[in-house]
């Protein structure tokens, strides 16, 4: 199966054969096309390779769904690489009459300038999205500031009916591997619950209290920690590839030698010769030049760290993106119609 899936690819990539844009062009990366159809991957697409849905997922979200009616606060966790490819499509429907926070991870992965797009991007729609460093604990007191605000209502509503206060409830959701239990270890200032960089290390959803005093339960926040949520089915096979850049799906739903040669390809359109000459420079290599010549990059790899194996030199490669070795790059950008529309609006 395996065999017919890397055939499957290589075909694909056939068909959209000199399509990657020569290096130095698209260099402003806001001038660059976005689609996989404008890109010339949407054959590569249609082939979906990348579907992961195990079981500790089904179950999370059923239980997810059940402690939402106890929760007063959701902040929704996305990485900073691609902030729409991580976005779950069915959190607004889950969570529509919850107060919502956006919290956008690994803040240090991109550019200050593509964060300040962004911003403008997510208050045209409405959210304000608070900017965190998991690693470093940048941005999460501003985070936990406003989770506390938007929770005070409830304590208030509870006095006007009688009742004591207590402490808010929070519930941090969002893809795999995307950061939310490093945000919780952050928050308690201890490691409260187990964080790794891997997809699945939590598989269950788990209650951690922050800052309780003995004489006064009620003075902290208790917060839940859930596993990385995916939809059942990944229909938008763009957004899933760049999941698997980030490794924020299994690593047995995909080829990483594909997806690789693909994450090269989208970020040379976004990024040209400055990437390029940063990729040759981390394998002592000549980048590839053209679409044709990616493949035989990523097997110039192999031959001469790996003895030949492909996949392994994809999974390389997709490490060092992932750990910054290219420098900050993003995946994704807002359209420049979106960011006029934002210069434009006089509440900006």
């Amino acid at each position: 199966a395996k065999v017919r899936q890397i055939q499957a690819m290589r075909m694909a990539r056939a068909a959209a054969k000199g399509l990657i844009p020569a290096p130095g062009v698209g260099s402003d990366p806001h001038q660059a096309v976005h689609s996989p159809k404008e890109l010339g991957i949407e054959d590569f697409g249609k082939a979906r390779i990348v579907q992961w849905f195990p079981g500790h997922i089904a179950k999370a979200e059923k239980a997810l769904k059940e402690q939402l009616k106890m929760v007063d606060v959701v902040i929704e966790v996305r990485d900073s690489r691609c902030p729409l490819a991580t976005e779950h499509p069915k959190l607004g429907e889950w969570t529509q009459h919850k107060n919502r926070l956006l919290a956008i991870n690994r803040m240090e992965a991109i550019t200050s300038a593509d964060r300040e797009k962004w911003t403008k991007y997510f208050r045209l729609a409405g959210m304000e999205p608070y900017w965190t460093n998991g690693k470093e604990g940048k941005g999460i007191e501003e985070l936990l500031r406003a989770a506390i605000d938007l929770s005070k209502p409830v304590n208030e509503a509870r006095k006007n009916r009688g009742l004591l206060p207590r402490a808010p409830r929070v519930v941090i959701v969002g893809y795999p591997n995307v950061g939310k239990s490093a945000l919780i270890n952050r928050l308690t200032k201890k490691r409260a619950v187990e964080s790794a960089p891997k997809v699945g290390v939590t598989r269950q959803l788990r209650w951690v209290r922050l800052g309780t005093k003995m004489d006064n339960p009620n003075d902290g926040i208790d917060l839940l920690d859930t596993p990385g949520l995916l939809p059942m089915r990944q229909e938008d096979q763009f957004a899933a590839q760049k999941l698997a850049m980030c490794n924020e799906i299994g690593e047995a739903s995909y080829l990483a030698s594909v997806v690789a040669e693909e994450m090269i390809a989208l970020i040379n359109s976004t990024h040209g010769e400055r990437f390029l000459s940063r990729l040759g420079e981390r394998y002592s290599l000549e980048p590839p030049q053209s679409r044709d010549t990616i493949h035989r990059f990523t097997e110039d790899v192999a031959a001469k760290l790996f003895k030949g194996e492909l996949e392994m030199a994809g999974r390389r490669i997709l490490q060092d993106f992932q750990i910054g070795k290219f420098g900050p790059i993003a995946l994704e950008y807002p359209s420049e119609s979106d960011l006029r529309r934002a210069d434009e609006d006089p509440n900006f």
